[in-house]
């Protein structure tokens, strides 16, 4: 088996520059897709794509040019990879993808593989709200279940009295989750090495 030379990366926002920071120390080169000029990633990747994540032309390139693919976050659409895996090397999968773009699949597919994670609860009305926090207690954050990130889409109960100001987050499916008390955050980059589809034809 050879090493992985070139990894392909979809989405070049922060995190895809800290894989593609990890991939120069390992001694792999990049290539990297993203719908604006000035991705953060593409000042340092090797290679660079304009191209919409939905875009099947733009994708293909991307997956010719690399060895080994993945993507840096989680509103890439799945769908896109289905096609794609088949054919290239993409050992993830669309299904992580697919899992971590909605909160509840997420934390329902962590916790059925043993995972840790804090309590939640599907809420989708008023009411369906209120009972998840008699239930799960407060503080208590409802967050959509699609679609937010970096504290977008998300509001922190404190008290009953903050449930009405979150109410119009309750226009899209959403879950509420206990608060966990934390002092710091972390990201982690994991690169797995396994044969290249090329390396075993």
């Amino acid at each position: 088996m050879s090493a992985v030379k070139t990894i392909g990366i979809i989405g070049g926002g922060q995190l895809g520059l800290m894989i593609i920071e990890q991939a120069h120390l390992l001694g792999a080169r990049t290539i990297c897709l993203d719908p604006a000029e000035d991705a953060p990633a593409f000042k340092i990747s090797d290679e660079r794509i304009v191209g919409r994540f939905d875009d099947p032309a733009a994708l293909e390139e991307l997956c010719r040019r690399s060895d080994v693919v993945t993507y840096e976050f989680e509103n890439v659409p799945g769908s896109v990879l289905i096609p794609l895996e088949k054919k290239y090397n993409i050992p993830q999968g669309y299904k992580p993808l697919y899992d971590s773009q909605d909160r509840l699949r997420e934390k329902s597919n962590a916790r059925d593989h043993g995972l840790r994670t804090p309590g939640f609860e599907a809420v989708d009305d008023e009411a369906s709200l209120r009972e998840a926090v008699r239930r799960l207690g407060l503080p208590a954050v409802l967050k959509t279940r699609t679609l937010g990130y970096d504290g977008h889409g998300q509001r922190v109960l404190k008290t009953e009295a903050d449930i009405a100001g979150a109410l119009p987050l309750l226009a899209v499916p959403c879950i509420l989750e206990e608060f966990v008390p934390f002092d710091s955050e972390a990201s982690i980059c994991l690169l797995y090495t396994s044969p290249s589809p090329r390396d075993t034809r």
